[in-house]
């Protein structure tokens, strides 16, 4: 959680100061745009029901994809299922098959061998997004 918290702080400390500028109706250049609309799916990507708290290795998983821009791509009001895709298909335990949140949960951290399951696990979510 260290690992991506650092970077997700930084991120909506710019996204809210970008936001406040904005606010004044000034001309934005094509990087504030991007700062804005990556900071709007952080501040959704981080909303949670009341009374149903999210693992925190799905918490992890959410903000890495956040913070590495995969979410960018998504509309603000796709980002709710695509998380509840994620969420279950991380449900669904296969056996012999080794995911993301498993290998989050043994070693604690983000490794490149997370990352490369993650990517892996991201096909198979949006294959299985688009055969419904």
């Amino acid at each position: 959680m260290k690992q991506v918290a650092g970077t997700l702080k930084l991120e909506l400390a710019q996204y809210r100061e970008v936001m406040e500028f904005a606010k004044f109706g000034a001309n934005l250049d094509p990087e504030t745009k991007h700062q804005l609309h990556r900071g709007a799916r952080l501040v959704e990507i981080l909303k949670q029901g009341q009374f149903v708290p999210v693992e925190v290795p799905l918490q992890v998983i959410n903000i890495y994809l956040g913070t590495s821009g995969v979410f960018d791509y998504k509309e603000l009001n796709e980002l709710a299922g695509f998380q509840k895709a994620v969420a279950s298909y991380f449900k669904v335990s296969i056996e012999d098959v080794t995911t993301s949140y498993d290998r989050l949960e043994v070693e604690g951290e983000i490794t490149p061998e997370f990352k490369t399951l993650l990517m892996y696990d991201l096909i198979c979510i949006e294959e299985a997004l688009l055969s419904d």
